[in-house]
């Protein structure tokens, strides 16, 4: 045990003189007449290596700058790319609010009858095929078998069922639905069966005239629009063509109706 413990102690003092020398030595550089040359001989040993670790340490601040500046960049982009989102939103909901403006004002354009001005609030989407339902109900007067338009011209059909404060509204166009029309330009009458989606079909004689654009009126009802010709079918081994005749309005566009009561 002893002998470890005096060769530890012997170690501690080695050491002890190996610091005393080399700081001896460092002063005698420093403060001796020679400690010029021999810092030069240090600078100029030491130099490269000074150099390499601030080659290193610029390289590192590089690095950061354009990190920290790609960032910056990014942000930017996320805040202009946010500011052109809400500027696109403002001016999706002006056309929005300009629309919904020009088919009320056209709405209170009607002059048949007493009318309701009502708001679609479900279409196809969540209601049977061509129909749509509306917050206007009973209370509000609206009575079953009541016309209902979407402009002053254009008629699009008829309420079937009256709920509370809500209505629901049979378009023309919902399949199997008949309606008598009259095609203007060579004055037919005839009789259109929905087809669903806004359209309606009838058949004529093959070579009967019917430009696409034709419109069709309901003589019972003022002679209101109800769609005009999209597309006519014709086969040369088939007597009869068929006429297709669509609302001018998709059932998605609604958003208003007026609807007449009695």
């Amino acid at each position: 045990m002893n002998f470890h413990q005096d060769k530890k102690q012997r170690q501690q003092r080695t050491f002890g003189v190996r610091v005393i020398v080399i700081l001896g030595v460092l002063a005698i550089l420093i403060f001796s007449p020679i400690h010029k040359p021999l810092g030069r001989v240090v600078v100029v040993i030491t130099h490269p290596i000074a150099n390499f670790f601030s080659s290193v340490g610029h390289g590192f601040r590089n690095i950061g700058i354009a990190f920290s500046s790609k960032q910056k960049l990014a942000n930017e982009n996320d805040s202009l790319q946010q500011q052109l989102y809400e500027s696109e939103v403002k001016s999706a909901d002006y056309d929005k609010l300009s629309k919904e403006n020009a088919e009320l004002q056209s709405l209170k354009d009607l002059s048949i009858g007493r009318k309701v001005l009502a708001l679609v609030t479900m279409k196809p989407n969540r209601t049977p095929y061509d129909t749509i339902r509306v917050a206007r109900g009973a209370r509000d007067g609206i009575l079953v078998d009541d016309l209902v338009y979407v402009s002053p011209t254009l008629l699009i059909g008829r309420v079937t069922q009256v709920i509370g404060g809500e209505s629901e509204i049979t378009l023309f166009s919902t399949p199997g639905v008949l309606t008598d029309v009259r095609l203007l330009g060579p004055n037919l009458d005839v009789t259109l069966t929905g087809a669903g989606n806004g359209a309606f079909t009838t058949t004529l004689p093959a070579h009967t005239d019917i430009p696409v654009g034709t419109s069709v009126v309901s003589p019972e009802y003022g002679n209101a629009l109800i769609g005009t010709v999209a597309e006519v079918t014709a086969d040369p081994r088939d007597p009869f063509e068929k006429i297709l005749i669509r609302m001018p309005h998709t059932i998605e566009s609604l958003n208003y109706v007026a609807i007449v009561t009695k």
